[in-house]
């Protein structure tokens, strides 16, 4: 069965001291279906990091590390059931995309690698990107080979390629593909290595190393570790990484600021030709013990590295789940797309008339919400951050997801409907021109692969979570008919160009 909802970019517009949305005949709207990929694969796998190598073949990624079990438990009086190492992820995935069709081989890690970097490839919610053909992955968190949960603290390069035409292959997988590069990080961006349950996304000339924590010993109910409380910003030559800046309101530790956060979306949009980034939800509040509702923008910029935005708070699907962002050039807008996962609001029955309610259990919720990030300057070239907006659109109940899906999973795009600046590649931003070019009114743009899947909103011993095993097409469709979505959160006043909402901040220090 189909599942489709609508989007729309507002363009904005100032009247009376109000902000509305522009007429219905000047939004582009579209819809989202997300449905099983016709004899794909089964792929089985959450929290794993992935890289990308495209050949005659296809697109093919590779997965490394992650778990082969669902969410993991809490039960205090058993801690080894939290992250057994018998379901760390110990083998090498590539699956293959060409038109319509996916294609999926696997083999062993290479038992010549070394024991600790078997046990941080095997982790999981490891920080990772790919630079070039170079997939670069940091931290981690599992049982090592003598039996004590870490965090690991390194960073470790993967020739992709190499490793994708060797796994396709059948052939020697060389432990020459596999490199510690840990030293080529300077002492100062050290710490951002041992995180786990951040991300790591680039904005501009920067690599921002984003939240996380260093967690160490058996996870139990109401243990905690240490958080990063930051977005380290870090620039990279193509050999060594060099601490720039920290972005953040607190400090390191447990001081509870808006970057002490963990397990979050973060999520790339453009802006004006560049590219920014936005932190997303993310665990755990000191108030009520649940998820953070204001967006953090990090910019490409030097003056002002991160924006806290005070004037808007996200309502649902606030944990880290499949996504991809819809720019549109038109407007100077954008669609962060969340497929999925964890909320704070949620419907209790997702049928017809349902209406969102908090929950503060944290549930796993069946919608999918979008973030529109807008610009009400549109045309402009200089850099504003209090020209941008955020809204909320969620998807009414009866067009939300089959399942309680997309925690942990992720999204691959189809190449040729990628948006590109003219200063950075990006894998995650598709081009809304480009996607509905030539007429076309019903289009797939990528594939949703992995994450947990949930029977029950809650889940426990009675209720236990598995794996997603389905490859799902996401295909957008334009021009779908109204009131599908519903709009949840939306600033109703603009005031004196938002200084009073939109709260900018600069770097702590620079070198």
């Amino acid at each position: 069965m189909k599942h489709i909802i609508c989007l729309g970019f507002c363009l904005l517009l100032l009247a009376t001291n109000k902000i509305v949305a522009q007429k219905k005949n000047n939004v582009p709207l579209y819809g989202v279906v997300l449905q099983p990929l016709s004899n794909a694969p089964a792929f089985r796998l959450q929290s794993f990091c992935m890289g990308k190598y495209v050949d005659a073949a296809g697109s093919n990624y590779l997965f490394v590390g992650g778990r082969t079990t669902g969410f993991h438990g809490t039960d205090p009086t058993s801690p080894g059931f939290q992250f057994p190492r018998k379901y760390n992820n110990t083998n090498l995935i590539v699956l293959t995309f060409n038109n319509g069709t996916v294609t999926r081989t696997s083999a062993a890690l290479p038992a010549s690698l070394s024991k600790d970097m078997i046990d941080q490839l095997s982790s999981t919610n490891m920080q990772f990107i790919q630079n070039g053909d170079n997939l670069y992955i940091v931290g981690g968190y599992g049982k090592n080979s003598d039996s004590n949960f870490v965090t690991y603290n390194k960073m470790i390069k993967i020739q992709v390629s190499s490793v994708v035409k060797a796994v396709k292959s059948g052939s020697t997988i060389s432990p020459n593909y596999f490199t510690d590069v840990s030293t080529t990080v300077d002492a100062k961006s050290q710490v951002a290595l041992q995180l786990t349950g951040g991300d790591l996304i680039q904005t501009g000339q920067y690599y921002n190393f984003v939240g996380g924590q260093n967690f160490t010993g058996d996870y139990t109910m109401n243990s905690q570790g240490v958080y990063a409380n930051a977005a380290y910003k870090v620039k990279f030559n193509g050999t060594n990484w060099t601490f720039n800046s920290i972005a953040s309101d607190g400090g390191i530790g447990n001081d509870f600021g808006q970057f002490h956060r963990r397990d979050l979306t973060v999520a790339p949009y453009a802006y004006n030709a560049n590219i920014f980034a936005v932190m997303l939800g993310g665990v755990f509040t000191p108030d009520d013990n649940t998820a953070y509702p204001n967006p953090i923008i990090l910019s490409p910029l030097s003056s002002a590295p991160y924006v806290i935005v005070n004037n808007f708070k996200q309502k649902t699907n606030l944990y880290d789940c499949a996504r991809f962002t819809v720019y549109n050039k038109a407007v100077n807008g954008n669609a962060i797309t969340l497929l999925g996962g964890i909320g704070y609001f949620a419907y209790k029955n997702y049928i017809a008339g349902d209406s969102l309610s908090p929950d503060i259990g944290l549930p796993f919720v069946r919608n999918i919400t979008n973030i529109m990030v807008n610009d009400y300057n549109t045309g402009g070239t200089s850099f504003n951050f209090y020209t941008q907006y955020f809204y909320e659109y969620v998807t009414k109940p009866e067009f939300s997801l089959p399942t309680f899906l997309g925690s942990e999973a992720k999204f691959i795009p189809i190449d040729k409907y990628l948006y590109q600046t003219s200063t950075q590649q990006n894998d995650e931003v598709l081009d809304y021109d480009l996607i509905f070019a030539n007429g076309a009114t019903s289009v797939t743009v990528g594939y949703m692969v992995g994450g947990i899947q949930s029977d029950k909103a809650h889940s426990d011993i009675m209720n236990p979570t598995y794996l997603n095993g389905t490859i799902y097409e996401v295909i957008l469709k334009k021009n779908d008919p109204d009131g599908m979505f519903n709009l949840i959160t939306v600033p109703d006043q603009l005031r004196s160009a938002l200084k009073n909402d939109i709260t900018p901040v600069k770097t702590q220090f620079n070198r």
